[in-house]
């Protein structure tokens, strides 16, 4: 078969599970100011209070808000017109939720949750002391006994769980995207490992990274352009809007040394599997 190459899970989700809503999201606040932003013209610069967020740049899960910076109790961010919300996290770990809409934003601290389900095996048996890949990054956990598996999430969220499973000559599989909408606690959600016959061979698998290597590559290609239009325009700023553009540059810049890194990986035969496998899975 052709390859089709790996994506996000968000990409095509083949089912959503929704939660009963436990709690109705806050409305944004007015922010102390929203205005046209100088470094990335085509989206709106938004300040508001930061929530207690400590200072200090932050990472926005999905990448929609840019610069976001918090200087002073102030939370800075590039963003495109609203309404968002984009979960916050520095160090990889979850900080907060940013809500905006159009002139409005607002900070709220997350609040921890679990998502649980059951895993089977394709025959429907329950797949006993599987790993099980989480909604925060790099968390796993195992099955126990029956296939039940619980896994800690961020509310007002959605994620993404899932499994893979190898076979002794390498071929390789997960279960097929189940995108969960975190409202509160979620249970009840299935996932089914594939059969032995929809495995993807050692051939296909390198197929898909090539194809992804290609895909890397395109993205790149935008990257850098963006970045290089950024820095360009950075020129014109001073005192702290050029020192909030710097650290984004530069945050920037290590991004597209990632991906260039991940291209070269997945054009290695040596590193190739593992590559596609640790994006295929999101755990890179």
């Amino acid at each position: 078969p052709a390859a089709t190459g790996p994506s996000h899970p968000s990409d095509r989700p083949s089912s959503r599970v929704l939660a009963p809503r436990t709690t109705a999201a806050p409305r944004p606040a007015h922010p102390i100011e929203a205005v046209q932003a100088t470094l990335a013209p085509d989206t709106l610069q938004v300040r508001c209070a930061a929530g207690g967020l400590a200072d200090g740049r932050y990472d926005a899960v999905p990448r929609t808000a840019q610069l976001v910076q918090v200087t002073d109790g102030l939370l800075r961010a590039s963003v495109p017109a609203g309404p968002h919300t984009v979960q916050l996290l520095q160090a990889s770990v979850p900080a907060a939720l940013l809500r905006w809409e159009d002139t409005a934003c607002s900070v709220s601290p997350v609040v921890p949750t679990t998502v649980s389900g059951v895993l089977r095996r394709a025959d429907g048996s329950p797949a006993t002391d599987h790993v099980v890949r989480g909604c925060l990054h790099g968390e796993l956990t195992r099955t126990d006994a029956r296939g039940h598996w619980t896994l800690r999430a961020v509310q007002d969220t959605d994620c993404w769980p899932m499994a893979f499973v190898e076979a002794a000559d390498g071929r390789f599989g997960r279960t097929e995207p189940v995108e969960v909408s975190v409202d509160g606690p979620v249970d009840g959600v299935s996932l089914t490992l594939p059969p032995a016959e929809a495995l993807w061979s050692i051939a296909q698998q390198r197929a898909h990274a090539a194809q992804l290597a290609r895909l890397f590559e395109h993205r790149l290609a935008a990257e850098q352009g963006r970045l290089d239009a950024y820095t360009d325009r950075a020129t014109a700023l001073s005192g702290d809007e050029a020192a909030l553009a710097q650290a984004w540059l530069d945050h920037e810049a290590a991004f597209v040394r990632h991906v260039e890194g991940e291209v070269e990986r997945l054009r290695d035969p040596e590193e190739q599997l593992d590559a596609l496998r640790e994006a295929w899975l999101s755990l890179n």
